[in-house]
């Protein structure tokens, strides 16, 4: 399952954004970089988007009590909250989405494998309502105004050539209430678990102990399968790691290069976790603040791996909300949206240009410095031309490192993601 459309109304900071924009037949990549300053508004999208999936159930209507009225975009609770999205299914889990008895209904039915729904918290005088208001199957409802359409309605809509049963809307809305709740996990960026030392003198693991379970609990399987999994992680695991440490399980406990893993840098730490959450969490993820821990090397790397993940067959989507330069590639514009606070409400821009791009890291308070690690940038063809002129800044006495300037062949700028 990955998301082809959102528009959120009226949350906290957001009065309105719509991903990916306002062009009709363009969809969200698979990675979403999602730039901005601090308070920019990049927590309450994936707030957002958690809120969505975790509290999807398959009534129509349902009371939930009292509801801070923070959550409302300038306080105003009379117009209601609104989720409009639109899901892409694998072919699995539209299966799964209609079982076999309603299957044969949509067969000919276009874009069948797109759900589309329009979700709200409405206040009433009595108290905070979900609200399911609208449900399509490609171009065919099967709910609107929070109601399931008629079975005759429905079935004009596909043709009119077969009956629909009565209950296909219930069965449907229960099979997607499953489905959505699986689909979507938040790592926020607090995510360090803070515990005392177990010992005068050792450390406690900066890793949440249920993470640390589970991946004990892979490494220490004896199944085929298990092995297999575990196998898989591992490899990622040290793939991501800041010296691709070999990682162990002795005995309950997890080593690096056979270093207690508590005894281990938190950069490394925080891979691991990450790494073991994406790998083994479902296929739309949203991660906050990645850079956590991590030097400017470890986020380059931690940007491959995400561009791995969200690639090839059974990829993931992943939203990724950051305020660092180096989660930003050049080469994947389309899938960059910069997050900004006007004053009044967050405002959301695709990134379609260079230009764009610029604009935005200066945003952010990036500089080329930031970047190249130089304010003055002299490219040059190859590596032996940098060394020639680094030589010759010695001999005339040209301090380049004191003026903040930096030689580089242009083979590094054109891989470099700035």
């Amino acid at each position: 399952m990955k998301i082809h459309k959102i528009a959120i109304r009226r949350f906290k900071s957001i009065r309105e954004v719509l991903l990916p924009g306002h062009a009709t037949d363009q969809t969200l990549d698979d990675l979403i970089i999602l730039i901005g300053r601090n308070s920019s508004g990049k927590s309450n999208l994936l707030e957002a988007l958690d809120y969505f999936f975790r509290e999807f159930d398959e009534s129509f209507e349902r009371s939930i009590g009292s509801v801070n009225p923070e959550l409302w975009h300038g306080r105003q609770e009379a117009d209601p909250i609104e989720w409009d999205v639109t899901l892409q299914l694998e072919p699995r889990e539209f299966s799964m989405l209609l079982g076999n008895d309603f299957l044969p209904l949509f067969e000919n039915a276009e874009n069948r494998n797109q759900v589309s729904l329009l979700r709200r918290i409405v206040a009433t005088p009595q108290d905070m309502r979900w609200q399911t208001t609208e449900l399509k199957i490609g171009a065919i409802e099967l709910a609107r105004d929070a109601k399931a359409l008629a079975p005759e309605e429905i079935s004009l809509a596909l043709g009119g050539q077969t009956p629909v049963p009565a209950n296909l809307v219930q069965v449907a809305f229960s099979n997607l209430s499953g489905l959505l709740r699986a689909q979507f996990k938040y790592i926020g960026a607090a995510r360090d678990s803070v515990q005392p030392p177990p010992s005068f003198g050792n450390r406690a693991s900066i890793i949440m102990p249920t993470t640390l379970a589970s991946i004990n609990n892979l490494a220490q399987g004896t199944t085929p399968e298990m092995r297999r999994k575990w196998g898989s992680l591992r490899q990622k695991m040290e793939t991501t790691l800041p010296n691709r440490e070999r990682v162990e399980s002795k005995v309950g406990q997890l080593y690096l290069q056979d270093e207690p893993l508590p005894a281990t840098g938190g950069g490394a730490q925080s891979e691991l976790a990450l790494t073991h959450d994406i790998e083994t969490g479902p296929p739309i993820i949203a991660v906050e603040e990645p850079e956590n821990h991590l030097h400017p090397e470890l986020i380059k790397k931690t940007l491959s791996y995400f561009q791995s993940v969200t690639t090839g067959s059974n990829s993931k989507q992943l939203f990724v909300a950051t305020h660092s330069p180096f989660f930003v590639d050049s080469s994947n514009i389309s899938g960059i949206i910069a997050l900004v606070w006007d004053g009044q409400e967050t405002k959301a821009r695709q990134i379609g240009t260079k230009d764009a791009l610029r604009t935005a890291l200066y945003d952010i308070g990036a500089r080329p410095s930031d970047i190249f690690f130089a304010d003055l940038v002299l490219i040059v063809e190859g590596e032996s031309d940098k060394i020639a002129f680094q030589n010759w800044a010695r001999t005339l006495k040209v301090p380049l490192e004191e003026i903040h300037a930096g030689v580089v062949p242009a083979s590094r700028v054109l891989k470099n993601p700035m």
